[in-house]
């Protein structure tokens, strides 16, 4: 990713995550062994984000989220693949949820699911990207959005 890209999209992390506790970014160490651990490509985006931060806690807008950092996601790139294969969960809201890639499809999209409910057929797609994930918790209220997505359909 260029250097300008990069900066673009770190001066956004630090708006969107101010309310934020931030780690230090992951270091490349780190990254290739997630690269290793997950099997697939992941988003220059969401690897920009590591390494400026390597996993974060906090209220984002109306939310509150945990995002994983890259050893977490290491360690069980994929916990739930017997109910829902090819979710890469890397964040949750500190109680059921789950945020995850889909890495199904391309490019992969980030859904919203629960540890109750792990089902491909009732997944809610929060975002496009990653820097869209973050954008959409600063702005929306997950669990309503993800309610009001579920009882429409």
């Amino acid at each position: 990713m260029p250097k300008n890209s990069t900066n673009a999209l770190e001066t956004l992390y630090k708006r969107w995550t101010r309310n934020m506790t931030v780690q230090p970014g992951a270091n490349e160490k780190a990254l290739n062994e997630l690269q290793r651990a997950v099997r697939i490509e992941l988003p220059a985006d969401y690897v920009a984000f590591l390494r400026w931060s390597n996993g974060m806690h906090g209220d984002i807008g109306r939310n509150y989220v945990d995002i994983s950092s890259a050893e977490e996601i290491t360690s069980d790139p994929y916990p739930f693949e017997e109910f829902v294969p090819g979710l890469l969960f890397i964040a949750g809201d500190g109680g059921a949820a789950l945020f995850g890639f889909d890495t199904r499809v391309h490019p992969m999209p980030i859904v919203i699911t629960h540890h109750d409910d792990l089902d491909l057929q009732n997944l809610v797609v929060a975002a496009v990207s990653f820097t869209a994930f973050l954008e959409f918790l600063t702005n929306e209220d997950w669990s309503e959005y993800w309610y009001n997505q579920r009882t429409s359909s």
